[in-house]
């Protein structure tokens, strides 16, 4: 007996619920057109209310009102009708926690029970239930939440104002992209493209001919170009009921304001064409600038915009040649170099040297021997003596007429070894700070260096 009613739940388990055709087989076809949703929730005094209409996926189809993200799966929850048996694959058929969730009896096909009724189960002691979703509870409590939330009557005003709203839209994007088209096309077959003549103009007297005015000034693309025809977009609105109706009256407000702003830019754009003059700063300058903000088209006369060198900050303002000497040992400071020359016929040790450069000075002990009647490359010595002193030879917005009034006193000092005997020499200068940045091709006419 017992193996029978095994072979019999099986046969019955081939044969699709009866029930699900009715609410089962509800379906809700996404449609092209823009659709509502909704959710509803149960408020503190236990009664039900739409917390949100939204155009984003949602528990409620808010348009036909039929279930949406709730569980509607059917389960066979059969169990014996006698004792505490139960099979091994059995689900209660109102799980804890489970919304909408009611069981059905099944009927079993009469030609293997011979009847159809509850009855005929229970001849073997099995109750043939099913776990279905209760459409009608949730019929009910929608339309609980509907009245609840004051949308009686109001839903379908709503659904009106939002299908119209979205054939506005439309309207609106289809409007604003032919508008757009006949703009971008009367600027691409109009005048020709406006021009400036750059020029870079030096006031800082100390400028070299090394910057590019098409670097520093740029007639940018013409503001048509940066605009982009207008996205058929689509509404996005998510909110409580009363927020979505203030939604929906904003955004209808501002759809004739985006109309207006789009023609206002199109309009400018294909009159003239933005210009841009910059930096301030370009290593070594520094720079201001008399541009016109926008120029246009097929002018009898071109604007100028010019560039111009303020000022220009000096690295490494040091002597081109600096000499100490005595009968016994010459040195000679270059830029990058120092030589020491032996005038005698016996060695000569060197104990230290030291460089000044207006008031920063910079010492070094390091020894070196210079062979008799012989001159030597004591780079190394200079490598230890300049890195602090370039840091004080170096000057920031600095101009050829401040150049020209600013001394710099550079000193050097050697001290020696002679028969035993220690000696220093020392040579020094002062220069104006335009003697030390010199070039022919930049600086003319400068007066003598002061000595």
């Amino acid at each position: 007996m017992y193996q029978f009613i095994i072979i019999l739940l099986t046969l019955l388990s081939l044969f699709p619920p009866l029930l699900g055709s009715a609410s089962g087989a509800r379906s809700h076809a996404r449609s092209e057109r823009p659709h509502l949703y909704a959710d509803m929730a149960k408020g503190a005094d236990g009664r039900y209310y739409i917390t949100k209409i939204t155009t984003e996926k949602s528990r409620i189809d808010f348009m036909t009102l039929g279930p949406l993200d709730f569980d509607q799966t059917e389960w066979d929850c059969s169990r014996m009708l006698f004792g505490s048996f139960a099979f091994s694959d059995h689900r209660d058929c109102v799980p804890p926690g489970s919304e909408f969730r009611t069981s059905a009896t099944r009927p079993v096909p009469t030609f293997l029970l011979g009847a159809a009724t509850l009855g005929a189960s229970m001849i073997f002691g099995i109750i043939i239930e099913e776990s279905v979703f209760d459409q009608a509870s949730y019929d009910r409590t929608v339309a609980e939440a509907i009245k609840n939330s004051g949308l009686q009557g109001k839903r379908e005003e709503i659904l009106k104002r939002f299908m119209a709203l979205t054939d506005v839209m439309n309207d609106r994007n289809e409007e604003l992209s032919e508008m757009f088209s006949k703009y971008r096309d009367e600027y691409y077959n109009g005048a020709a493209p406006a021009k400036v003549e750059k020029r870079i103009d030096d006031e800082s007297g100390l400028y070299t001919g090394d910057l590019y005015a098409d670097i520093l000034i740029r007639i940018n693309r013409n503001a048509l170009s940066e605009l982009r025809p207008p996205v058929a977009g689509s509404l996005s609105i998510t909110g409580t009921p009363a927020e979505f109706e203030a939604k929906l009256t904003a955004i209808d407000a501002s759809l004739q304001g985006e109309r207006s702003d789009l023609e206002s830019a199109l309009k400018n754009a294909t009159k003239d064409y933005p210009v841009f003059c910059g930096p301030e700063n370009i290593e070594p300058y520094h720079l201001k600038y008399d541009c016109p903000s926008r120029v246009t088209g097929a002018q009898e006369t071109m604007p100028v915009a010019r560039a111009i060198i303020v000022s220009k900050d000096i690295k490494g303002a040091l002597p081109d040649i600096l000499e100490a000497e005595d009968p016994s040992l010459k040195v000679i400071f270059q830029k990058g170099r120092l030589f020491l020359e032996n005038r005698t016929a016996e060695k000569l040790s060197v104990t230290g040297a030291s460089l000044s450069y207006r008031g920063s000075s910079s010492k070094t002990s390091k020894p070196a021997e210079v062979p008799p009647s012989s001159r030597i490359d004591a780079t190394v010595l200079y490598r230890l003596l300049t890195p602090e002193i370039e840091k004080a030879a170096s000057f920031t917005n600095m101009t050829l007429q401040e150049a020209e009034k600013t001394p710099v006193g550079v000193s050097l000092s050697v001290t020696y070894e002679q028969a035993s005997k220690k000696k220093t020499l020392t040579g020094e200068r002062v220069f104006r700070l335009s003697d030390l940045i010199s070039n022919e091709s930049l600086i003319r006419n400068r007066p003598a260096a002061l000595h």
